[in-house]
Formats: C-alpha cells, structure tokens, sequence
C-alpha cells in the first residue's frame, strides 16, 4: 500500500493515477466493440444520471436498452435525459413477479430539502427500508405505481439479447433476480445494488448467479456478476 501511495505520488506529475481493475466497465466495453453496440437493460433508473455511471457510457457509445422507473417524478426527468437517444426507451413501470400495481414508498417530494441527497432518489417496495438510511417515517409517503413481470417486459421489448442488466431496486433487488429465466436471458453481465439486502438474501443471491457461472466481484455497495463465458 505504501509502495502504490509513492508511485502515484509521482504519477500524477505526468496526469496518472494507479487505481484497482474496474472489471464491470471492462467488460462493458469488451461486450461494446464485440457488437458493435451496447445493449442493456436498468431496472430502477431514476432521473438516468444520479448516482449512476451508467448513462455517461451508454451516451458515448451506440446503444440501445431499457431504462425502467415506476414513480413519475423521476420518470419525466428520465424520459427528458434520454430524449435524444431514440433507441434506449424509458419505461414506467415497477418489476414485480405477480402484482399488476403496487405501493411504493419514497420520500416526500415537497419536504426533499431536509433528507440527505441520496435519500431523494430512493423508492422502495418495503415500507421499512428507510429505517436503514435514517429517514424519519413522517418523511415518507407512498403512490401506487404499475407493475410488470422482469421477462415479460424484456421480451415484449425484444431485449433478451442484453449484454447488461443493471437492478437498484432499494432491497427488492433479489426478487428481481430471482425472476430471470437464465435459459431464455442470460446477459454477459448482472449487477445490482446488495447493501439493502439481508445477510441471507446477499448470500442467496450470489449463490444463484455463481449455479449460473458468474463470477462475482464486490464493488462498495454493488455485486457484479460476469458470465464465465464472456
């Protein structure tokens, strides 16, 4: 650690800096100059630009995908953010495996201001996730949002040959997971957000994609999958 701290002591006289391998943009990219365009679907997308990385690389790169956001006021950020970008088409929906609508939880959008920033983006299926972020229960209210089954929708939008499923779902993430039909969708790469999930689910969850030869690899409060094959 003391040799990497000396060494870039010196690189960054020159504009460099030694950094961990980041394997999930490496392989992104691999699957981008493999196809010649990037396909992906993003299950809990947001505004498409907070807290995510993924909007820059897709808007530098011919790409198409799904991006899928259930509550509205998110939804017309999103559809605005991607307006220019025909081929990558907002959808406004939650990914549920047997509701057709359901209630989600979220801050309140008129009292925003006395949340940390990360707590504005945050809409949940379970009414208890805001216990774990420290957010006032009178802060949060609740709208019924519509709801879809994760293989209906990727297949109606012809999405079943995604190189990417990125999952934030704010401690829904292992249904998600749990409703991929890996015979019919198995993309190069599956991440998602563990730091809402239990220790059983985080340990469930990586053991269904490891049956399903991905190799898993940590990153902060993101598991990746990567298909062996890839």
């Amino acid at each position: 650690m003391h040799l990497r701290k000396l060494l870039n002591q010196t690189l960054r006289r020159f504009g460099y800096e030694l950094g961990k391998i980041d394997r999930f943009r490496e392989v992104i990219q691999a699957e981008y100059e493999r196809r010649g365009e990037f396909s992906f679907v993003q299950i809990g997308a947001n505004d498409g630009v907070s807290f995510d990385s993924l909007y820059e690389f897709v808007c530098n790169r011919k790409s198409r995908g799904l991006v899928v956001e259930p509550l509205p006021r998110f939804f017309e950020s999103l559809q605005k953010n991607y307006e220019g970008y025909p081929a990558i088409k907002p959808v406004q929906c939650a990914i549920h495996p047997s509701e057709t609508s359901a209630l989600i939880y979220s801050v309140d959008p008129e009292r925003e201001s006395e949340v940390p920033e990360f707590a504005r983006g945050i809409g949940s299926f379970l009414p208890d996730h805001f216990k774990k972020t420290g957010v006032p229960e009178d802060l949060i209210v609740t709208e019924e949002v519509p709801c879809r089954p994760l293989m209906e929708l990727v297949e109606e939008e012809g999405m079943l040959d995604a190189s990417l499923i990125q999952i934030d779902v704010e401690g829904f993430d292992f249904e998600v997971l749990k409703m991929i039909d890996f015979e019919r969708f198995s993309p190069a790469v599956i991440k998602y957000e563990h730091e809402g999930l239990d220790g059983k689910d985080q340990a469930a969850a990586r053991k269904l994609l490891e049956n399903q030869d991905y190799q898993i690899q940590v990153i902060k409060t993101d598991t990746v999958g990567i298909l062996e094959k890839a």
